[in-house]
């Protein structure tokens, strides 16, 4: 149980409200932002838009392959990437150094919602080898 976090959100608030034992994420989008994490407060952060992506318009250039290793080299959390990621895309951004993966408009449009998932799994699943 825990608690997802925008941006402009305070981490160090929703900490001391939820205690050591809940994880607390945070959406970032800058280097800047994955460099300023403090690991004692923040558990996991979100990176993106990783690419252009049509369930999210407007929010925010693209951070692109490049923005995402030095993302995840800066923070000293675990980055997940999100936005325009699907199973063409998911070894390469996974090879970038992000910890894992979100996923919503490649599966909510897939012909196949259950296999995209099992091939995103599988991708996933792969990269930890």
């Amino acid at each position: 149980m825990g608690v997802h976090l925008s941006a402009r959100s305070n981490p160090i608030v929703a900490r001391e409200l939820l205690g050591a034992d809940k994880l607390i994420g945070v959406s970032i989008h800058t280097i800047t932002e994955a460099e300023a994490i403090d690991p004692g407060v923040v558990d996991y952060a979100i990176a993106g838009p990783a690419f252009e992506t049509a369930s999210k318009p407007g929010y925010g250039p693209e951070v692109g392959r490049k923005g995402l290793a030095e993302i995840a080299d800066a923070a000293r959390v675990p980055i997940l990437a999100i936005g325009g990621i699907n199973v063409t895309r998911a070894a390469e951004v996974l090879a970038l150094g992000p910890a894992g993966i979100a996923v919503m408009g490649g599966v909510m449009r897939a012909a196949d919602p259950q296999q995209e998932i099992k091939v995103l799994l599988a991708t996933v699943t792969g990269a930890r080898r």
